[in-house]
């Protein structure tokens, strides 16, 4: 049953016209009517009010008849227990202190630093590859590309706020 036919038949079920139903919430008749012919859908504050309106939940509301969640009691427990957060890019589990820090940034870092020392071993050979002061500039030098890349990201991220 779509959510057009779930608000008609609620609607008939109070003997209420389209239009006395508008009326309550503050809407058109076209409105009430779209609605139910699933051509539109109510704003999520209507929704609200439809559900107070009739009496049931929004999920009563918006649940397709028939359907239900079928998550095992295992897997509740999985998804109860483990948390991402975005902020920092870990992985943390409830009541373990622990924590699993996932960060693309720090991966890309070694691989760019392993391509510098590739290029180097290419362009100048072995014997450069294992004189200390090539490692050290291959070193510094990714290290400074890593700097650009992360003061250009924080600028772009903070463009990306304040739009």
């Amino acid at each position: 049953m779509t959510l057009g036919n779930k608000i008609q038949e609620l609607r008939k079920n109070k003997y209420l016209s389209q239009e006395a139903f508008a009326e309550v919430l503050g809407v058109t008749r076209q409105s009430v009517s779209k609605w139910e012919l699933d051509q539109s859908y109510p704003a999520i504050e209507k929704l609200v009010e439809i559900a107070d309106f009739f009496g049931i939940s929004l999920d009563e509301l918006l649940r397709e008849q028939g359907k239900s969640i079928n998550t095992s009691e295992s897997e509740i427990q999985t998804i109860n227990s483990t948390r991402f957060n975005r902020e920092d890019n870990t992985v943390s589990t409830v009541g373990n202190t622990d924590k699993i820090t996932i960060s693309k940034e720090i991966v890309w870092y070694f691989i760019g630093w392993a391509v510098m020392m590739i290029i180097v071993i290419l362009l100048f050979g072995l014997q450069y590859y294992f004189a200390g002061f090539l490692v050290i500039q291959v070193f510094i030098w990714t290290t400074v590309i890593w700097k650009i890349y992360r003061y250009i990201k924080s600028k772009s991220s903070k463009a990306e706020h304040l739009s």
